[in-house]
């Protein structure tokens, strides 16, 4: 799609109704983001661009390019996710809405994964490098607010703050350990998990805000990914 602009492609994924795909690409100055009807041979339905911001910090880069994007369970909006925010588009608009921002803008901790409940359609939960989890109500009306972005510019205004916060058990000494992935039970809409590079698969009750014991895998391991059964 953006070949000529030296874009790389960073993931494709359906919507639920497997009619439309999205393809998230990056290139050093740009996000694009192209949602095709697989119906109509590909056309590209609809595109969404954000600036990737240059500077002389090493990290600019990462900080502001697409990591992972992705529809909503109900096709409503795209979520495309950069470590200082996860942004929400409007499909049928066309228009970015809002997003949701780590709970310490401005410090250290960055957005790694993202993960929409297939219960709680509303319901999205956001890891970060710091070794916590957020969930986001995206059903709530975003609040007004003048946030300054990570790379020091005053960014989007609608801003979705977390209703709740989980600290992974392996980084109360404040450890270094992310959080690699997310996982919602399919057949239990309480129950959530996540693992870390500490090796640590941690379970939460969503609906009641509260941790439910989990399992250290043996060994120094890290784990990168994991799934319930169906």
């Amino acid at each position: 799609l953006g070949a000529g602009d030296h874009y790389q492609p960073v993931n494709v994924s359906f919507g639920n109704k497997s009619r439309y795909l999205l393809v998230s690409e990056r290139s050093k100055e740009s996000n694009k983001l192209s949602v095709l009807d697989v119906k109509k041979g590909g056309t590209v339905l609809r595109k969404f661009s954000s600036p990737v911001i240059s500077s002389s910090v090493s990290a600019a880069a990462s900080i502001s390019a697409v990591r992972q994007a992705g529809f909503d369970p109900t096709d409503t909006y795209i979520a495309s996710m950069t470590c200082d925010k996860l942004a929400m588009y409007n499909l049928k608009a066309g228009t970015l809405d809002y997003a949701c921002l780590p709970s310490g803008i401005g410090g250290e901790e960055l957005f790694q994964n993202f993960q929409f409940s297939p219960h709680e359609h509303h319901l999205v939960a956001v890891s970060t490098n710091r070794g916590s989890l957020h969930l986001y109500n995206i059903a709530n009306k975003a609040v007004a607010v003048k946030a300054r972005n990570n790379d020091g510019n005053v960014g989007i205004s609608n801003v979705v703050q977390p209703y709740c916060s989980f600290r992974c058990k392996s980084n109360m000494d404040d450890s270094s350990s992310s959080v690699t992935d997310i996982s919602f039970a399919p057949g239990n809409a309480k129950l959530a998990s996540t693992c870390d590079t500490n090796g640590l698969v941690q379970f939460y009750d969503v609906t009641n805000q509260r941790e439910v014991p989990g399992f250290q895998v043996d060994g120094d391991t890290s784990v990168m990914s994991m799934s319930f059964h169906q």
